[in-house]
C-alpha cells in the first residue's frame, strides 16, 4: 500500500513538473482583468507587449478582413473568471473589453477612451 501511495506521488510530481514546463495553454492567466488592469492596455500596443502583461499568449478566437487589412480576434481568460477580449490588426491593438469579476464589462475604443458597459 505504501508503494502504490509513493508511486502515485511520484506520478502526481512528474505530471506537475511536466505542466510547469510546457508552460500555460494559450489564453489562460492568472492575472485578474478588472477596472485596475485597464491602464496597461492601450490602442495601438504591440501583441507582444500586451502578452508581456497579461502573462500569457492569446488564444486566436476569430479572423476578420477589413480590406487589405486582417483583424484577428484574441481571448485571455484570466484570473476569478475575468475575460480579456482584444482586436489587433497589423500586430497593433485596435479595441478591447474586459469582463471583470464583478460582472461589470469595459470597452476600451480606438481612442483609448474606456466605457463601462455595465453588468
Amino acid at each position: 500500500m505504501v508503494k502504490r501511495i509513493l508511486a502515485f506521488a511520484v506520478m502526481m510530481l512528474m505530471l506537475v513538473t511536466l505542466q510547469a514546463v510546457a508552460g500555460q495553454p494559450a489564453g489562460v492567466t492568472g492575472t485578474v482583468f478588472n477596472k485596475r488592469f485597464i491602464p496597461n492596455i492601450r490602442p495601438m500596443m504591440s501583441y507582444d507587449q500586451i502578452v508581456r502583461v497579461t502573462g500569457a499568449q492569446g488564444a486566436k478566437v476569430g479572423e476578420s478582413r477589413s480590406g487589405s487589412t486582417s483583424v484577428s480576434s484574441y481571448r485571455w481568460n484570466g484570473g476569478r473568471g475575468s475575460v480579456l477580449n482584444a482586436r489587433i490588426a497589423g500586430g497593433k491593438l485596435l479595441d478591447a473589453t474586459i469582463k471583470a469579476p464583478n460582472g461589470h464589462t469595459y470597452a476600451i475604443g480606438r481612442d483609448g477612451k474606456v466605457s463601462d458597459l455595465g453588468d
